[in-house]
């Protein structure tokens, strides 16, 4: 490896230098980028654009969204005639909920010549998904019909267009998408994901469920070999997520203050099979409140692989496990007047 970078960092112009980078970082290589990314600051100055541009995917890919945002944002700061930095730091502004900074960046981006198929693809699909998230499906479906004929047979196409076909009231329609969209990406949980979650939507319990196992069954490959919570995680989880319903208000705090709580890995075949979302952070076990039936709730379940990919550090995690019993609650008890302690969270 040490050869080869050594070799890659002789040559080359900068220009060149920051694309390898890129590229670096696309491919998971990220000690590479940032070995490519110490030349390119050597080269170029740790303000040039590219540099910064480079910065902010190494940063990225660290996990470090914010930091990853601001590097962006200032290299679209110095206006450079390149699309992709726009677009990167659209997604990056996307991901922090600042939709509107995100809009005006992924604007900018398709307003620049000599945009190639795949990046006016990348960013009309991001547009659309913004447009969407802003209530304004109509919108969101014509940025989308813009997409290159090219690229309208990739999933993420396909299950874009099924979100906004939702939300038109044409389920059917979304469903077929979806199975397109599993049928070319079959190893992509996202897609099994959001399928389960509109199969469920239209009443279609036996393929939700057989659409979650399918997550379930990829994400514990990609997570690997995963230890039960040790005493002391357990211990720590259950107290935080204790202290989390302490926020909730009296009445809603008896339906869940004496269920017995327990942490685990991953949530289990059968639980999913018995209607839990595999990747909830806290999910309940029992029978949930139907038409004629009132709901029983017999215990709840923490997830510990789950929060430990939802949160960036500790600090988030009681808003993480607030937001996700609120969610619980809300659909297990049927308490839709409970999505204010969401928005409060």
């Amino acid at each position: 490896m040490g050869h080869r970078t050594d070799e890659i960092l002789r040559v080359g112009g900068s220009d060149e230098l920051v694309d390898r980078g890129l590229q670096a970082d696309e491919d998971g290589d990220v000690e590479l980028a940032e070995r490519l990314l110490d030349e390119a600051g050597r080269r170029l100055g740790e303000n040039h654009a590219r540099v910064l541009h480079l910065a902010g995917r190494v940063a990225w890919a660290h996990g470090d969204i914010d930091r990853a945002t601001g590097f962006l944002q200032q290299a679209t700061d110095q206006k450079p005639e390149r699309p992709d930095v726009y677009l990167d730091c659209a997604r990056c502004l996307h991901i922090v909920g600042d939709d509107n900074h995100a809009e005006e960046q992924v604007r900018v981006a398709l307003g620049l010549p000599g945009l190639d198929e795949k990046l006016e693809g990348d960013a009309r699909v991001l547009l659309s998904q913004i447009r969407l998230e802003d209530d304004d499906p109509e919108e969101a479906l014509e940025v989308l019909e813009g997409v290159p004929e090219s690229l309208k047979g990739h999933a993420l196409y396909f299950a874009t267009l099924a979100d906004i076909l939702v939300e038109l009231d044409r389920t059917s329609e979304a469903l077929e998408l979806l199975a397109r969209a599993v049928e070319v990406e079959p190893e992509d949980p996202d897609y099994h994901y959001q399928r389960g979650l509109t199969q469920q939507a239209a009443g279609d319990v036996a393929g939700g469920v057989t659409s979650m196992m399918r997550v379930l069954e990829l994400e514990t490959a990609l997570r690997g070999a995963s230890t039960a919570p040790s005493f002391q995680e357990a211990q720590s989880l259950r107290g935080q997520l204790e202290e989390a319903m302490e926020e909730l208000p009296d009445p809603i705090l008896g339906l869940v203050a004496n269920v017995p709580i327990t942490v685990q890995a991953a949530a289990t075949a059968d639980q999913v099979t018995a209607g839990a979302d595999p990747r909830s952070p806290v999910f309940f076990v029992g029978r949930p409140k139907l038409e004629g039936q009132e709901a029983e709730l017999t215990g709840i379940v923490v997830v510990r692989d789950v929060l430990v990919d939802e949160v960036d550090d500790e600090d988030e995690i009681a808003e993480a496990l607030l937001v996700s019993l609120v969610e619980e609650i809300t659909d297990f008890f049927g308490r839709d007047d409970l999505l204010f302690a969401e928005a409060s969270a």
